[in-house]
């Protein structure tokens, strides 16, 4: 009898540590999921980084880890030493000299992500970029 009691409570703890287990596994997927559930990936979203540099891409990925952006820009400010006017123009990635195809980011850098409205004025920059 005093056997029987101790396999019982074996077993209870090892359903127990199989149950918690997968809810722990079902919860690391559901974040991931909801970490990517910001909309299509053929639109383009504007990153802020903790060093206040800004990236325009697509997101291929994302989880807690890193982000990766695939069509990837930069955005570059002048300003004209005589009238003090900023001008801003997006530089793209791919133009560099290593030709990088995709960017990763460590998500501890990344500040903010956010989508790029169809109608906005880096939309107009990454037309005019695409034209370059």
């Amino acid at each position: 009898m005093y056997r029987i009691a101790i396999t019982s409570g074996i077993l209870f703890g090892i359903v127990v540590t199989i149950i918690l287990l997968g809810i722990t596994i079902f919860q690391h997927n559901d974040e991931t999921k909801t970490l990517w559930a910001m909309g299509d990936k053929q639109s383009f979203y504007f990153v802020t980084l903790s060093n206040s540099q800004v990236f325009v891409g697509k997101v291929a990925t994302m989880d807690k880890a890193k982000l990766k952006l695939g069509f990837v820009y930069y955005l570059q400010s002048k300003i004209d030493p005589e009238t003090q006017v900023v001008s801003q123009k997006l530089v793209n990635r791919n133009n560099e000299l290593h030709q990088p195809e995709y960017t990763e980011i460590n998500m501890a850098h990344v500040l903010m992500i956010e989508p790029v409205k169809k109608d906005s004025k880096i939309a107009q920059l990454l037309a005019k970029a695409k034209t370059i």
